[in-house]
């Protein structure tokens, strides 16, 4: 299988060291807008964007698509949002991030557990987002009145979610990307006035919002 090295300068085969481009390598936050797109063109906006290296087989990444991203995220939640239900995963791998099919040597889980899991991560992220808000409101970042308001729009998102739940079973990747939107701009709006947050372990250097 041939792979490349897509950086967020050039793309070389996977031969060459990939070094270089993880020493730019950032873990983000990024605020960013990504449209709807074809799943080769938004890896190599990630890469771009982030100035991290990707190991991928083109030929995994044909005919795929990638949904719209829109608000403040990690690279780490960049592609796990971009790859959910591609049949595809993302790994830290030293000094790049690889991508493999579900089940490969970097990646054994399956659809279904990668569904179980986005809707546990959104779930978790309802309440950081929830406490975010809070602090926001205590330090003065922000108005009682905006404070309550974004929490309004936290209940509003986590009551949808729980709705389509209970009405058709499940939760599809475009709604589950829509809710993580919803989050991210208000994480956006919090990163602009200065609120501190914490992320899990991405596996690469922390660097402040673009």
């Amino acid at each position: 299988m041939k792979k490349y090295i897509l950086s967020a300068a050039l793309l070389i085969g996977l031969g060459a060291a990939a070094s270089p481009a993880a020493a730019e390598c950032m873990r983000g936050p990024f605020s960013v807008d990504m449209a709807a797109d074809r799943l080769d063109v938004r890896v190599q906006e990630i890469a771009h964007k982030t100035g991290c290296a990707m190991s991928v087989d083109p030929d995994l990444l044909r005919g795929k698509r990638a949904p719209r991203l829109r608000g403040s995220y990690t690279t780490a939640q960049m592609l796990n949002l971009t790859l959910m239900n591609s049949g595809l995963a993302s790994t830290w791998d030293t000094d790049h991030w690889t991508i493999v099919r579900h089940g490969g040597d970097a990646a054994r889980v399956s659809p279904r557990q990668e569904h179980e899991q986005a809707i546990t991560d959104l779930r978790n992220r309802f309440a950081r987002t929830d406490a975010r808000i809070e602090t926001a409101r205590r330090s003065r970042a922000i108005t009682p009145a905006r404070a309550s308001a974004l929490h309004r729009q936290v209940a509003k998102t986590r009551a949808s979610m729980a709705a389509l739940t209970r009405r058709q079973g499940f939760v599809s990747r475009a709604e589950l990307v829509t809710y993580q939107n919803t989050l991210g701009t208000i994480d956006i709006e919090l990163d602009r006035r200065g609120v501190n947050r914490s992320y899990g372990d991405d596996g690469i250097p922390t660097t402040r919002t673009n």
